[in-house]
């Protein structure tokens, strides 16, 4: 039998699946504090199913960072060379807290610079896939316009 190496979490796969874990925490607080409120019993059956759910979710990504991620990527896109891998970051061992205004002074050139954290490198991969891909598609409608057209 043959064993699968296991893939390291991706600098935006893990700050994505954080933003998700946030949201979905945020989320769920609201909707309990819904479904506790509501007088409509059908209603109450939605949230409470919505609630449901995304517990399910919550406890899969809770799952996944203990195990320290093994998810899927755009592994055919990957193979296809349209898109570079994002760069691994290791997982973190403690939590670090913001402690000072000025974590996000970024754009004072004088100041001390820090490293981005998950969550910017993930936004600055995803901001590059998009417009790669966007790029791929106008290069195939030019291309497709010049041979029909011209």
């Amino acid at each position: 039998m043959k064993r699968e190496a296991k893939v390291q979490l991706t600098s935006s796969e893990l700050g994505t699946m954080w933003k998700t874990y946030m949201a979905l925490t945020h989320e769920l607080m609201v909707y309990d504090f819904f479904k506790d409120k509501t007088i409509d019993h059908k209603a109450k059956a939605i949230i409470t199913s919505y609630i449901s759910e995304a517990e399910n979710i919550k406890n899969e990504i809770i799952k996944i960072f203990k195990d320290e991620g093994d998810i899927m990527t755009t592994e055919y896109l990957l193979k296809k060379g349209v898109f570079a891998k994002p760069p691994n970051v290791t997982m973190p061992k403690q939590a670090e807290f913001i402690e000072d205004k000025n974590y996000m002074s970024g754009l004072n050139f004088f100041s001390q610079k820090r490293t981005l954290n998950t969550i910017e490198v993930g936004y600055l991969y995803e901001s590059l896939e998009f417009h790669i891909f966007f790029m791929k598609i106008i290069n195939g409608i030019c291309a497709g316009c010049k041979r029909k057209y011209c």
